[in-house]
């Protein structure tokens, strides 16, 4: 599982680290996608099968489910660890998520996020007056 929080920067050419902790779970070829909420995801070829499964059971008569396999197999590109542990971020995926500088990457279990730090920061706090709420 991918599990915690770290800061990371990204490059002119859009690298980013990839924390050591999780690289030990990452090889071969990943999957870097849009994420809800202005994030990107970050999938292994095993977490990312079973998702693709699920887009394309989607009935392909309903508009919103057709969108959702566009915005998510569209924006999906292949991506593996350089031999530093970076992967390059396409300009597309950066400017979705706003990405100019500073990056908070989250583990999420089956997955990675990958934020904008001011973007996490502010979801992070509102999170955090939340919680008790929400468990």
């Amino acid at each position: 599982m991918f599990l915690g929080r770290f800061e990371h920067s990204v490059d002119t050419k859009g690298r980013v680290a990839v924390p050591a902790r999780f690289r030990d779970r990452l090889s071969g070829e990943l999957i870097l996608t849009r994420g809800n909420d202005g994030c990107l995801y970050l999938f292994t070829e095993e977490s990312w099968e079973p998702l693709a499964a699920k887009l394309n059971a989607l009935p392909t008569g309903d508009e919103d489910a057709r969108n959702l396999r566009r915005a998510v197999f569209s924006s999906a590109e292949p991506v593996e660890l350089d031999k530093q542990g970076r992967v390059i971020i396409p300009d597309h995926l950066r400017q979705y998520a706003a990405i100019t500088g500073d990056v908070s990457i989250i583990g999420l279990g089956e997955y990675i996020e990958i934020w904008d730090t001011q973007a996490w920061q502010k979801l992070d706090g509102e999170i955090a007056e939340k919680v008790d709420v929400i468990s």
